[in-house]
């Protein structure tokens, strides 16, 4: 409806870079709100090894925040796999924190959202656990078209 107002050609593509650029300052803002928010527990109790790779993820992650080349699709899994690296060290609030934020980025990875629920779980919230489970069944069913016989 926006390009029937115009009757050039110039027009429309001006419009639809301005669209297109509103929409990439949109995901810049969102992301660094987002990289705003991460915080990073202590892991002194951890073993040497377990430290240096939580240091790392975040590292990456911070640095895939601050760089402006990167993705937003990458950015998304730095966020993700340094939750993962939190959720099999049993820091399950963080790691939880970080997976919504990666699913603010890209919300249709399913993986993510299940692991969103295994923390939710172990921090006790089955409710929580319970609508995470439920986007991956959203994307794990069946279509129509596959449950019709050959």
């Amino acid at each position: 409806m926006v390009y029937m107002l115009f009757h050039n050609k110039k027009s429309m593509v001006l419009i639809g870079l301005i669209l297109f650029v509103t929409s990439c300052t949109n995901d810049a803002d969102v992301i660094n709100q987002l990289c705003k928010k991460v915080g990073q527990p202590s892991v002194k109790n951890f073993d040497t090894l377990t430290q240096k790779s939580l240091n790392q993820a975040y590292t990456k992650l911070m640095n895939s925040c601050q760089n402006s080349q990167v993705s937003k699709t990458k950015v998304a899994y730095n966020f993700a796999n340094l939750a993962k690296l939190y959720l099999v060290n049993d820091l399950n609030v963080t790691a939880y924190q970080l997976f919504q934020s990666a699913l603010e980025i890209h919300p249709n990875h399913f993986a993510w959202h299940y692991l969103s629920g295994i923390a939710q779980e172990r921090m006790g919230n089955l409710d929580g656990a319970i609508i995470q489970y439920n986007f991956c069944l959203l994307y794990t069913s069946p279509s129509p078209r596959d449950r019709q016989k050959s």
